[in-house]
């Protein structure tokens, strides 16, 4: 046999010899293939426990205590996923349901709610978690000392404990959003207790928090270029070993990062225009939120945006169409609830004109050679426009400032960090304009955005409006007992919004949220109350992998 193979492979020249090897080697890879091909439809693959989930976003820590996690998105997010509140929203019911909270009812006699707090609590530090712990809670976002945004939520609520269990929340008025402020995180006595109430914002609690929610705070490292925070999954079904969150300064330095993380959160499509994510191994996630970018109007100063004709001019003067066209991850929106979503102020250039000439601003191209508004002063029309920096932000006030200028209006934009943008800007009220976008949560209250009590610089009324109708249908709305009722309260006050113009819905961002291609049983649910429900099915998620047969 020997001989015979020697003899044959001598009477093949060179080019037979090679085309002979290569058969053979397509022959074995082919038959490899197949094989795979067999076991991997014989067999599986299982879940192993283990790997970290690393996100990437903008913004870095201020403070992760839930009294004061509003400086930038990062806080937000986190303090919501390491703190439990008496009860949570979920987007899959649609409605509220106890977290530490066993159960509640509500006491029409008294507009009051009576709750009932679970037994065998603990705070993730092994403590036991009280009644006492509620309390303190309640009690400091009631103190004159808190300044935050909760105040208002709980401004004349009379909060009795009736025993180690139990305990009421007495209204003032019917509030059917009521509950929303209850999924406020509950914060540990023991941790807080001996600092002052004027320092909690500052205390080393804000970053190095003790919580009682679905995550366990890990640690948190302030580096150079970004904020690294750990977080450990407690339920015992969760296959990631830990959620790593990573806050930048800038889409720059985030990108760069990019091979270290795992999925990217607040990315645009300009971004995606210059990355390939297939070829980064990313999948690319269009996820749907309450979101909504807003330009806002300082109502209350004695500028030219004080004058209600002066800002329905400049509603008139915006063109959403074209915005939206520059805008491609976002869609246009006149009114967060679908079916009130139309527009009765649409774009007119001729009308914007009417309005602000008879508010005192004309054109005086002639005298002054420009096109410029200007007031019997000689005064020049110049708003400023505060905004996050970004190219995001900078396409849009692009768009606007050319529409401005074409209705005569002269923009000055200052671009900010997210942190500076709320602490020197939001909170100061130094703005004429303010473009920001603002999510309305689950149930799109707009009491704190609208009420005359939330001027104060730590509300959410940031246009500082205030009209006594206004807080009259407010309440209606708060107190209506049905749906039909709350929406035609809603109606109302959009006939309001659309005349005295506090602000302007201009649109709705997409999410888009970027994935590695490699996360097992990824999920997302079709509709998001707020961001942090992209980690609602966190626990199915796996990162390693094995096969087993069938």
């Amino acid at each position: 046999m020997k001989k015979w193979f020697k003899h044959i492979i001598g009477r093949l020249n060179l080019v037979e010899k090679v085309l002979i090897l290569a058969f053979f080697y397509l022959a074995l890879f082919s038959l490899g293939g197949m094989a795979y091909q067999y076991y991997l439809t014989l067999s599986e693959p299982v879940l192993v426990r283990g790997g970290d989930y690393v996100e990437g976003m903008i913004g870095r820590v201020h403070s992760l205590n839930p009294l004061y996690a509003y400086s930038t998105v990062l806080d937000q997010e986190l303090s919501k996923l390491i703190f439990a509140g008496l009860v949570r929203y979920d987007p899959v019911a649609g409605e509220y349901l106890p977290d530490l909270a066993e159960k509640w009812e509500w006491q029409e006699a008294d507009k009051a709610y009576l709750f009932t707090l679970k037994s065998g609590l603990k705070w993730h530090d092994g403590m036991p978690l009280t009644m006492a712990d509620v309390i303190y809670t309640f009690a400091a976002i009631q103190a004159p000392a808190y300044t935050g945004l909760l105040k208002e939520a709980f401004n004349e609520v009379v909060i009795e404990q009736l025993n180690e269990q139990q305990l009421r929340f007495k209204l003032p008025l019917t509030n059917y959003f009521f509950l929303s402020a209850l999924t406020t995180g509950i914060v540990p006595k023991h941790k807080l207790a001996n600092t002052d109430l004027n320092d909690l914002e500052r205390a080393g609690f804000s970053k190095s928090p003790v919580g009682s929610g679905r995550f366990a705070f890990v640690s948190l490292k302030e580096k150079k270029n970004y904020d690294e925070i750990t977080l450990r999954p407690l339920a015992a079904e969760a296959a990631i070993s830990q959620l790593v969150m990573r806050g930048f300064d800038s889409l720059p330095e985030l990108w760069r990062d990019r091979s270290n993380l795992t999925a990217i959160r607040g990315v645009v499509a300009d971004q995606l225009a210059e990355l390939d994510p297939s070829q980064e191994g990313f999948l690319v996630n269009d996820l749907r939120l309450p979101r909504y970018g807003i330009l806002f109007f300082d109502t209350l100063s004695t500028g030219p945006t004080a004058n209600a004709k002066v800002r329905l001019g400049i509603k008139y003067a915006i063109n959403k169409q074209e915005l939206v066209a520059v805008l491609t991850e976002a869609e246009l929106m006149n009114f967060p609830l679908p079916s009130l979503d139309s527009d009765t102020v649409a774009y007119d250039l001729k009308r914007s004109a009417a309005l602000l000439f008879e508010a005192g601003w004309g054109v005086y191209a002639q005298k002054y050679n420009d096109e410029i508004r200007r007031n019997a002063k000689g005064e020049k029309l110049t708003l400023k426009l505060a905004t996050q920096d970004g190219d995001y932000y900078r396409k849009i006030v692009a768009v606007l400032a050319k529409q401005l200028a074409q209705a005569g209006i002269e923009l000055e934009a200052q671009f900010l960090s997210q942190s500076s943008l709320y602490q020197e800007v939001i909170r100061q009220r130094d703005y004429n304009l303010l473009l920001f976008s603002q999510d309305l949560g689950e149930n799109e209250d707009f009491y704190p955005f609208l009420h005359s009590s939330q001027i104060i610089d730590s509300g959410a009324n940031i246009a500082q409006f205030k009209d006594v109708q206004t807080d009259l249908v407010l309440n209606k709305i708060r107190a209506g007992q049905t749906s039909a009722e709350r929406l035609a309260a809603v109606s109302e006050l959009k006939n309001i919004i659309n005349q005295a113009v506090p602000f302007i819905f201009l649109y709705r961002p997409y999410f888009l949220y970027l994935t590695r291609d490699d996360v097992g049983k990824l999920e997302f649910l079709d509709y998001l109350s707020s961001p942090k429900d992209r980690f609602y099915y966190f626990e199915n998620w796996y990162r390693k992998s094995i096969r087993r047969w069938r």
